[in-house]
């Protein structure tokens, strides 16, 4: 039987946080202009996290892991947005279903 410390757990999760910021962040480099050119709701990569006010609804989850922001809204039809930021304000993720 395996067992698991919290700690473990949550560092686990935190790697596996960091790895999808970092694949993204190369994604988003390797494909140049493109990456800008292509917008979710409005938001596109660069820009700043203040941006997402433009949604008019307040994120129904946010969490933080280190210098990075999670957001996740929940819309009206039931497709969600999902934004992760910089400690710098700039947005470097967005996902939608």
């Amino acid at each position: 039987m395996f067992s698991f410390s919290r700690f473990q757990l949550c560092a686990q999760h935190g790697a596996a946080r960091l790895f999808i910021l970092v694949l993204s962040i190369v994604v988003a480099v390797s494909m140049g202009g493109q990456a800008g050119a292509q917008s979710l709701s409005g938001l596109r990569i660069g820009d700043p996290i203040e941006k997402t006010e433009l949604l008019g609804l307040e994120p129904k989850m946010f969490e933080r892991s280190g210098s990075v922001s999670f957001f996740k809204w929940e819309f009206v039809d039931g497709n969600t947005l999902a934004v992760t930021a910089l400690d710098s304000g700039a947005i470097v993720y967005i996902e939608s279903n």
